[in-house]
């Protein structure tokens, strides 16, 4: 495995926060590039028959007591595969295009920012960054050649040959500390690498004392992969998870503008913009973390619509019709992808 020459330099570097933070994001991906630099690109868009037959792949996490861990399974529901075991505590996954590689930050405590190789499931070159608040919601970018992940409550991208870190938001900036910062999560990319969709909260003022926690709303924001543009796409409370249909036209997302009890999520869709904002599910269950299939005509998602609290794979076409089980056997939580 190449090194990279980074790793070196990093160490040498200044101890500051933001600098030590950096520091130990480049060492966690020094040694990656010898593979991911050109995967990206392989996978492309696939055949209908690719979707039809189930030979395109969901990654998930296991919604067993015992397991947590990260799987992938055919969309048919066929061949579910370990990929990373429960026991190294890893969050939300996603897959590169080409679907040879996975990433995800591992460990609820000390938290390291991880690639590991579909076939063999080894975390590549992972470091520890458990001096800081977080690391989580790492993404490839459609070439697979950087990242964008949040790490204390801020986004950043980095090039998965270790170089060119950027900060894309300062979030607290300016925040007074009467009030609860805002909080950064779910980036994903834009298919065409124009831009990143990400879900950001409102600052709001602390309770008093005794007094419960107030609601946090959530939007769904488009930032420019240099930092320099944002667009807030969404304008009413706790939309999250966005996730843009391959050719950048909608984006699904989930909200809970329709207030149904124990505040249950929806899945609705939007145009790039913002606009023409539709439902797509109807039900009193949690419907969650919605995907686009890889060639755009469908959308896989968790729901609890058999039995509150424990989560099955979902498959609907793109306007929400011809809902069906991916499994009845698997349970899952937390994460899904489809490449």
């Amino acid at each position: 495995m190449k090194t990279s020459p980074f790793s070196k330099t990093f160490l040498r570097g200044s101890t500051s926060r933001t600098t030590r933070f950096i520091s130990l994001l480049a060492i966690s991906l020094c040694g990656v590039a010898l593979s991911l630099s050109g995967c990206g690109g392989s996978g492309g868009v696939p055949s209908n028959s690719d979707i039809e037959n189930g030979k395109r792949i969901l990654l998930f996490r296991s919604g067993g007591s015992s397991d947590g861990g990260l799987y992938t399974i055919k969309n048919d529901g066929a061949e579910k595969t370990k990929v990373i075991d429960g026991a190294q505590q890893p969050g939300s996954g996603r897959l590169s295009r080409d679907r040879n590689f996975l990433t995800t930050a591992l460990g609820s405590v000390r938290p390291r920012l991880a690639i590991a190789q579909i076939s063999n499931g080894t975390p590549v070159n992972f470091a520890d960054s458990s001096q800081y608040t977080s690391v989580y919601d790492p993404a490839f970018s459609p070439n697979t050649s950087s990242m964008v992940f949040v790490g204390d409550n801020d986004l950043f991208t980095i090039g998965t040959d270790s170089k060119n870190l950027k900060k894309l938001t300062n979030v607290t900036d300016g925040v007074p500390s009467t009030k609860i910062p805002p909080t950064t999560k779910s980036p994903a990319y834009l298919d065409d690498a124009s831009g990143i969709l990400y879900v950001k909260s409102e600052a709001v003022n602390k309770p008093a004392e005794g007094q419960p926690q107030p609601v946090i709303p959530t939007d769904i924001y488009r930032i420019s992969t240099d930092g320099a543009t944002e667009v807030k796409l969404t304008d009413s409370k706790n939309n999250d998870a966005p996730r843009a249909r391959p050719d950048g036209a909608r984006i699904t997302f989930t909200t809970t503008r329709d207030g149904n009890p124990d505040g249950a999520h929806e899945i609705y869709a939007m145009n790039a913009d913002g606009t023409s904002p539709t439902r797509l599910t109807t039900n009193n269950a949690d419907d969650v973390t919605p995907v686009y299939s890889p060639d755009g005509k469908n959308i896989a998602f968790l729901s609890d619509r058999d039995k509150k609290g424990q989560y099955k794979i979902y498959i609907m076409d793109e306007n929400g019709s011809n809902v069906r089980k991916v499994s009845d056997s698997l349970a899952a939580v937390g994460t899904l992808d489809w490449r």
